[in-house]
């Protein structure tokens, strides 16, 4: 065969594509047989990690057209095969597998890879190429050390998103070598997985403490900043179990797609050992404050992986486990402060709450082609009037609350002058009904909770409202 032709073979993980077919099989497996975990242990035990592979492939295989390709590195692929490389997949993973990536790509002409008895890794990869091509007879793109076996016995290495220390033994060998850098896990991508701006929303944990007029206690405030700091990693934590769950909705999503996880810019062992350190992070600092804000804490996990696994796949009940996610964290800061609980603060805040839950879900069916399924939920796009009328009338609840509060609410010792809160009715009708209007606009594309402390405007109704409660409080009499 003419040496500027030779056989193009190609990994799979972390190569053709930025995951790990086998994270992603026992990830689905997990996910749709919780209970038959040790059944994972079993077969690697009985067989080893090609007999793993080959029962994962029958029960939990990963859709071939959902994974994270490296869509620079299949383009460069296509231009080789319009030269007159024939292509081949050789992978680890199981040949089910292996014909699924081929059949969906259509480019290479066939493929090597595991088959239950045998674990094609490393030296197993190069004896059955070498086999195949010839020592030095066919080119090899690969990425981990693993490869560096496989490369030793071929004509020309390719080398994608590979570790420096790799690099560096690549380097050495007698070969020509061609380097390929994408995208790396950096502080970008862990930023976007634990999603910090998110922990605005754990703000709330003060509200009783503002509400109460107890926020000069130093150390009622240093438990709500240590509640809060607990909270935020917690929150963290079950965001990444939250994207596990999702990972091939997400994948369908236009915006979605490019999150760390689904995208494959970060690997899902690497994320289950950052969900432990948050963990146990939480745990540490939980510790110091009340058992009470623990068994709160705990509830909102409990309630958070109900809602990942099967909750959120049905209208309506979604809505209301994300407001009661909101209840918690007001909840948590009672037991945190010690102040009496307020009915009427609960209620106000549960109206609030569910508008915005609403409003999250009509922002994702918003711009949708009709009778459309939203991926992983349990609308299509012609419920979005009626979760928009729902999520508008919840607002104005709110609103209708707040007025029973400031007229019939025991608060005549903290509000002298309580008449000046029915500012605060106006105010918050415009924030909820400016952002309903920009969401039905499509100009909305964030968590509602986040976005309202990102525009500008909503940081000016905040200040006034500030202004109106210290007024009515008596600050400026």
């Amino acid at each position: 065969m003419n040496a500027s032709k030779l056989p193009l073979c190609v990994d799979l993980d972390g190569t053709l594509i930025r995951s790990d077919v086998l994270h992603e099989s026992l990830l689905i497996f997990l996910k749709k047989y919780p209970w038959k975990f040790f059944f994972a242990l079993v077969w690697l035990i009985k067989g080893g990690r090609a007999y793993l592979k080959q029962q994962l492939a029958k029960v939990a295989l990963p859709a071939a057209a959902l994974l994270p390709y490296n869509e620079q590195f299949i383009e460069f692929l296509k231009q080789k095969k319009a030269l007159g490389h024939p292509l081949y997949l050789a992978t680890a993973a199981d040949d089910k597998f292996a014909k699924a990536v081929c059949d969906h790509l259509g480019c290479f002409e066939g493929y090597f890879a595991s088959n239950g008895k045998e674990n094609l890794r490393a030296g197993e990869k190069a004896k059955t190429l070498v086999k195949e091509f010839g020592k030095n007879g066919f080119i090899y793109a690969g990425n981990s050390k693993d490869d560096l076996l496989v490369w030793q016995d071929s004509a020309e290495a390719y080398a994608i998103n590979t570790p420096e220390k790799v690099l560096k033994k690549l380097r050495t060998f007698d070969i020509k070598s061609t380097e390929f850098v994408e995208e790396k896990s950096g502080f970008k991508s862990l930023f976007r997985l634990i999603r910090p701006y998110q922990w605005v929303k754990n703000l709330l944990i003060f509200l009783p403490l503002f509400a109460s007029h107890k926020f000069l206690d130093f150390q009622l405030f240093l438990n709500c900043f240590i509640g809060f700091c607990a909270f935020s990693l917690l929150a963290s934590s079950m965001y990444i179990i939250n994207d596990l769950f999702d990972l091939e909705s997400d994948r369908l999503h236009k915006r979605k797609r490019f999150r760390p996880l689904a995208r494959g810019t970060i690997h899902l062992p690497k994320a289950v050992f950052l969900i432990l350190v948050l963990q146990i992070s939480f745990v540490l600092l939980g510790l110091r404050l009340n058992p009470s804000f623990l068994i709160l804490a705990y509830s909102y996990i409990v309630l958070n992986l109900i809602y990942s696994i099967k909750i959120k796949k049905f209208f309506l009940n979604d809505v209301f486990f994300l407001s009661a996610f909101y209840i918690i964290r007001i909840l948590a800061g009672y037991q945190i402060t010690g102040v009496a609980y307020s009915n009427w603060l609960i209620g106000l805040c549960l109206f609030l709450f569910l508008s915005l839950a609403f409003l999250k879900r009509f922002i994702e069916l918003n711009g949708l082609s009709e009778s459309t399924l939203v991926a992983g939920r349990g609308y299509i796009q012609s419920d979005a009037p009626i979760v928009a009328m729902l999520g508008i009338s919840c607002g104005f609840l709110t609103s209708i609350v707040l007025m029973m509060y400031i007229e019939n609410g025991d608060i005549d010792h903290l509000y002298p002058y309580k008449s000046v809160l029915w500012f605060l009715c106006p105010l918050l009708l415009y924030m909820l009904s400016n952002l309903w209007l920009k969401a039905n606009r499509n100009l909305l594309h964030d968590d509602p909770i986040v976005a309202v402390f990102k525009e500008k405007i909503n940081w000016v109704f905040l200040v006034i409202a500030g202004l109106v409660i210290s007024a009515a409080a008596g600050e400026f009499f």
